[in-house]
Formats: structure tokens, sequence, C-alpha cells
């Protein structure tokens, strides 16, 4: 389309000039009829007023100026939505065509008032030429090329209106016309390289502009001449100035219009894009908030099992601390009845020290055994967590512990089944502790028993595709009575279980604590406990033994 207008522009400018040229060279006198031709003109003249040469000019004035104040105007109506360089150039550009076009129709009148109107002239011609050029230029990408470019345009331009202010009193013509070429030539190589980068229609119609004010410094005549015949085609150029003008007006507005909806289009896309990343980062943080919650629901779930376990602890404890205060009540109400009996029914004094001794290495005796399990069970756990322990090492040093009570209680302690090669992981403390209370509560179970024997059955088993150790403890006691089998393992009340039944609890916090059980057999005949604790399959590199 743009190719079109121009070949358009082209052929109108070819057909004025040779129309002027042709009307320059008829010679009407010497056609035929021309007496004939006369007389109708003479006619026609006295009766139809003529558009003769003031007339012409008048008219092309009047289409002109009347362009250029509608122009004017539009551009001052859009001043707000161009950018401030844009349309003050356009501005001072069709306010100049308006100038140039009175300057020659009044230059009669002009002439009166200085000796060189030319100069006057040439100058506004030269100052449309530069507007012409600061448009071009303002119309190239911003780059680092156009930075480096505005130095050499700012001394063009400098260079173009300053020799025209010179000429006014040195002759300058050579500088001046050397710098309107270099002008006009680096306008257009830079504006039509941007043109085919970006194909704009805005700088196409000032590339127009300025091929046509090229032609204009160039071709200018002198002034009367160009005030005369050559006044038609002078405001010609200067009409098809201002409509391609107007045309560059509309399209810089259309291409504003257009890169401001581009830049909402990249405004929301920047937009969508940031909420997308919002969107992402919420569902991260939301993510993190469940996980987070899952954690704490996790370790609330810990803490009250641990809550748990250290409530079965405490309680196990109080009721150790009860049975212990009832076992040495009993012990102290059998030493006091002894004392007695040394005092009332001995009379001989060394029989009387004899029995004193026995008494005294009893109770030192009983003094060691406790401190020995008392060290045993208190001793310092740092550093036995998540040790490996070997159960079948544990179980002899427990029997080791306890094994004073079987020599004085006459108990008959049968191992029945002992596999050495079995391991577990936790404080060796207390899995003694559970041991120990599974022991003592056999052992004393069968005091009141004919037959005294405990039991033991340690080794491994499976259960549902998981190993486990199993440590089964029988006594040939009087039993469990049936009332209190459900809460054999909590119930304060004790009778027929023995004064060490307290243990049973103990042990079952402990083997609870370590992932295990303990149960109470009632399909075995005789009283049996059976604990359960998960097996640790892996080397025995780090295990822990214990030195019998």
């Amino acid at each position: 389309m743009n190719k079109v207008f121009s070949l358009l522009i082209a052929l109108i400018l070819s057909l004025t000039l040779s129309l002027e040229k042709a009307m320059a060279s008829l010679d009407i006198s010497t056609a035929p009829l021309a007496s004939q031709t006369t007389t109708l003109k003479a006619v026609v003249k006295a009766s139809v007023p003529t558009l003769d040469s003031p007339n012409i000019k008048g008219v092309w004035f009047g289409l002109v100026v009347g362009a250029a104040g509608l122009l004017m105007g539009v551009i001052l109506w859009n001043a707000v939505t161009l950018k401030r360089s844009v349309w003050l150039s356009h501005f001072l550009f069709v306010m100049m065509s308006g100038i140039c076009l009175s300057f020659i129709l009044f230059f009669e009148s002009v002439k009166t008032y200085t000796d060189n109107p030319s100069f006057y002239f040439h100058f506004m011609i030269r100052f449309q030429l530069v507007l012409s050029s600061v448009v071009i230029f303002s119309l190239l990408k911003n780059s680092g090329m156009k930075s480096r470019l505005g130095s050499f345009f700012s001394a063009l331009l400098g260079g173009v209106l300053g020799a025209s202010i010179m000429e006014f009193f040195w002759p300058v013509d050579t500088f001046l016309l050397i710098n309107e070429i270099i002008l006009i030539i680096a306008s257009l190589t830079f504006g039509v390289r941007q043109f085919f980068n970006e194909n704009s229609k805005t700088l196409f119609y000032h590339l127009f502009i300025v091929v046509i004010m090229a032609f204009i410094a160039w071709w200018v005549p002198d002034l009367k001449k160009l005030s005369g015949e050559g006044y038609p085609l002078f405001a010609f150029l200067e009409l098809m100035m201002l409509a391609a003008t107007a045309a560059s007006l509309f399209s810089s507005i259309e291409e504003l219009t257009t890169d401001k909806f581009g830049r909402l289009k990249r405004e929301v896309y920047a937009a969508e894009t940031k909420i997308v990343k919002q969107s992402q980062a919420i569902q991260l943080l939301q993510a993190d908030c469940q996980s987070l919650e899952t954690q704490l629901q996790q370790e609330a779930k810990f803490h009250r099992q641990d809550e748990l376990r250290d409530n079965l602890k405490i309680k196990a404890l109080e009721e150790m601390s009860q049975d212990i205060a009832q076992g040495m009540i009993s012990y102290l109400k059998e030493l006091d009845n002894a004392c007695h009996q040394i005092m009332n029914e001995t009379k001989s004094p060394k029989y009387r020290l004899h029995r004193i001794r026995a008494f005294a290495e009893r109770s030192s005796l009983l003094a060691t055994k406790v401190q020995e399990v008392m060290s045993f069970i208190m001793r310092n756990e740092e550093g036995e967590a998540g040790k490996l322990v070997n159960a079948g090492d544990l179980l002899k040093e427990c029997l080791r512990i306890c094994h004073e009570k079987v020599v004085r209680s006459s108990v008959e302690l049968e191992i029945e089944t002992y596999e050495n090669d079995l391991w577990l992981e936790g404080r060796v403390t207390l899995l003694a502790q559970g041991f120990l209370g599974l022991l003592y509560n056999a052992l004393e179970a069968t005091e009141n028993a004919d037959v005294r024997r405990v039991t033991i059955r340690l080794h491994r088993v499976e259960v549902e595709g998981s190993s486990w150790v199993e440590l089964a403890v029988s006594n040939s006691g009087l039993g469990i009575p049936t009332a209190i089998k459900a809460k054999v393992f909590h119930s304060r009340i004790r009778e027929g279980l023995g004064a060490h039944s307290l243990g049973l609890s103990m042990a079952f916090g402990i083997f609870e604590s370590f992932g295990g059980s303990l149960n109470l057999d009632t399909d075995a005949v005789a009283t049996t406990f059976v604990a359960r604790l998960p097996l640790y399959t892996k080397d025995e590199e780090y295990s822990l033994r214990l030195a019998i």
C-alpha cells in the first residue's frame, strides 16, 4: 500500500511539471482559428470572471493555509496522547508551511522591509528540512546506536541552522550545501533502514516528506519567479507534505494505541504470571502447613504416648513404694518378734549373742543384695539408648541377682528353652527391670505352694511375618483369682499375687515402651506370663554383652 501511494505521488508530480512546461511553451496566437478563439475569449471575459494568476495563487493559498490550520488544530487536540517531541515538531512543520506560502504570496510587500527576502525564505525552508530530520531521528528505535548517532545528528542540525543564520552576514553557500546534503542522506539512510526492520507507516510518510523537502531545498528557484508562475507547484508540494504529515499523525496515534494495547497485554501477562507464581507459592505454603500439621499431630501422638508411659511408670513406682513399705514393715515386725523371743525365751547371753549375730549377718547380706540390685537398676544410662543387648546374657544377669532368693526359698529353677543369639535394642537398665519384675513375681508366687517351681523359656517366635524375642515365666503358685485376671497388670488389689506383683505393672509399661507386650497365658496349666520384644536382626558389631 505504501509503495502504491508513493508511485501515485511521483506520477502526480511528473504530470504537474509536464503540464506546467507545456503551458509555458504553448503559443495560442499561432494556432488555427486564432481570431475566432480571441473573439470567444473576449465574450467569455465580458460575461464570466476568469482564474488569472492572482486568483489561482489565492485559491492555492487558501487551500494550503486552511489545511494547515485544520491540521494544527488536530495536532493540538491530540497533543496529550503524543510525545512532546512528536507533536511539537509536527506543529512547527505545519506552521512553517503556512508561513512560507504567506511569505511568497506577499513577496512584494516584504521587499519594502528588507533587501534580501530570499535569505529569510531559504532559512524557513531549511528549518522545515531540519524539523523533518528531527522527526526521522525521534522515530528511530532506542538503542546504543541511536545514542551514538544523537551527537552526529545534533552537529548536522546545528550546522544547517547555524550556516543559515550566518548566511545573513557571510557567504557560506558551500558549507551550507554540504551540511544539507549530509543531513538529507543521513536521514534517508537511517530512516529507510529502520523502515525495512519495522515496516512503520509513520516512518514511511516522514521519509516521503524528507524526499519532498530535499527536492524543494535543491530546486528552490528565484523567489521572484516562485512568487509568480512557480507558486502553484510550490503550494502543491506543501499540500502534499501536509497530507503526508496528517497521514503520519494518524499512523502515530494508531501505533501508539497499538503499543498501549501491547503494553497492557504484556502487563496483564506479567500480572497473570505473577498470580500463577503466587498461587504456586501458596500451594507450597499449604503443603508445608499440611506437613507441619502432620508433624505436630505425630509429635502430639508421641507426646501422649510418652505421657501415658510416664504415667504408667509413675503408677508402677507408686505401687512399688507401697509394696516395699509393706515388705519393710513385715520384716521389721519379724525382727521385732525375734528380738522379743531372744529377750524373753533365751536365758543364756551367749545364745542371745549368737541369735543377734545371725540376724545381723542376715541383715548385712540383705543390705548387700539390695545395694547390688539398686546399683544395677540405678546404673548411669547415658549412652545406653539405642545399644544392642543380648537377651540371653541379660537373663543370666537377672538370674544371678535372684540367685540368693532362689536358694533361700528352695525354688526349683528350670530353664526349658534357652537361645543365646537373640538381640534387643534399648536401655539395658529398663530391660533388666522388666525381666526382674517377672522373675521376682514368680518367686514370690511360690512361697505358699507345696511344690516350688519356676520354669523359664527364652526363644524366638514368628508372629504375622515379624520376629520376636519371647520370654515366658511360669510358676507353680496358687494361681491368680479369676476376678482380678483382667486387672492383673494395673490393679492395686494384690491378694494372691505376692508382694512383688508390682513388678508386673512395671514390666508391662517397660515392654510396651519398647514396642512389645506382656500378657497372661490363660491356656497354660501353670500361671504363665509371656513377654514379647522386637528382635533386632542386624549385625552384632556394636552390641552390648553383659559380663556374667
